[in-house]
């Protein structure tokens, strides 16, 4: 069911003009306009649950961004679902640098979201507000890190998400990630549809 999913999505988008984003001039060779859908597996039970997330390009640095990535975790303060649908802006601005003989381009981003999470006390309205770095490691693989802070009323976690995306061709990718927290951790792995 998962596959046939993905490959309706994937053929929905098939359409599309793709133009990547290093071919505009002054812009990162990492792409801030894809779709994502995939599966997540959290240690609070849930397993299975489909998450989709999608980033695009206003400018050369800025970014909007939507997702939801439904995981179950547990703070402290209460058990609660990490951000079920989030909505926001990013700002990112590349970096150049030489390592082991290698040219390395690295992006770092910062951003700021509007986020409904799902606790015992019913839906309430949120920030999670992220800080990280990405960047290719070769012309296909992608690996990213970032910090997130998740805040509402009565109760806040910290989490640190480790990525990769590997590029199948320029239109799709595999990605797979992995969120840890104090208090909880999950996995998501799933295709990325570069647009």
């Amino acid at each position: 069911m998962m596959i046939l999913t993905l490959l309706s999505l994937a053929s929905l988008t098939t359409y599309t003009a793709t133009i990547p984003s290093q071919e505009y001039p002054g812009y990162s060779a990492l792409s801030y306009n894809y779709l994502e859908l995939g599966l997540i597996r959290d240690d609070g039970g849930d397993s299975g649950d489909i998450g989709w997330a999608g980033s695009y390009s206003i400018n050369e640095s800025i970014y909007v961004f939507a997702a939801d990535t439904n995981s179950t975790v547990g703070f402290e303060q209460a058990k609660m679902h990490r951000p079920k649908m989030r909505v926001g802006l990013g700002a990112h601005e590349t970096l150049e640098a030489s390592m082991a003989n290698m040219d390395v381009e690295l992006d770092l981003f910062a951003s700021a979201a509007y986020a409904n999470i799902d606790g015992p006390w019913g839906t309430e309205p949120g920030g999670v507000y992220a800080a990280g770095m990405r960047s290719k490691l070769t012309d296909q693989l992608e690996f990213s890190a970032s910090l997130e802070a998740i805040a509402i009323d009565g109760a806040e976690g910290t989490y640190l998400t480790l990525g990769g995306v590997y590029d199948l061709t320029e239109r799709f990718g595999m990605s797979l990630s992995y969120a840890h927290g104090s208090d909880g951790s999950s996995i998501m792995a799933g295709l990325r549809i570069f647009l």
